[in-house]
């Protein structure tokens, strides 16, 4: 198995991102790399800061669910709002990442247009493990 230093699930509470939440966990610890679980919510620039941190919680605790569910240990939970590919993009560089492991909802999501996991495999450099239905 490759070594990874640092390993990112994009998750949108789905089954697939479920199962990519699981494989990467199984990654980060045989490899005792460090996991980062993100969701990115779409832009509202009405909200207030009160909302938006309302918002934020709400789903940080549905991550703390889905890592119990899954019996994930320790990860780096991360909340943004705004364009996923972007902002994706931006936590990669941020962390360093060096592995994504994602799942797509599409059995060949590379042909799909609007596909999240094709712009993310067009603008990445670091390594992607892609899991479908």
């Amino acid at each position: 198995m490759l070594s990874y230093e640092r390993i990112l699930v994009p998750i949108d509470f789905t089954e697939i991102s479920t199962a990519a939440l699981a494989k990467a966990a199984h990654h980060s610890e045989a490899s005792g790399s460090r996991l980062y679980v993100a969701h990115i919510a779409a832009p509202t620039p009405v909200l207030s800061q009160v909302t938006r941190d309302s918002v934020q919680q709400e789903i940080l605790q549905k991550i703390d669910q889905m890592l119990d569910d899954a019996e994930v240990g320790y990860s780096e939970k991360i909340v943004e709002f705004g364009d996923t590919v972007p902002t994706l993009l931006d936590i990669i560089l941020k962390h360093k990442i060096d592995l994504v492991v994602m799942g797509t909802h599409h059995f060949n999501s590379m042909d799909e247009h609007n596909s999240v996991t094709k712009a993310m495999g067009e603008n990445i450099e670091c390594d992607i493990l892609i899991l479908h239905k």
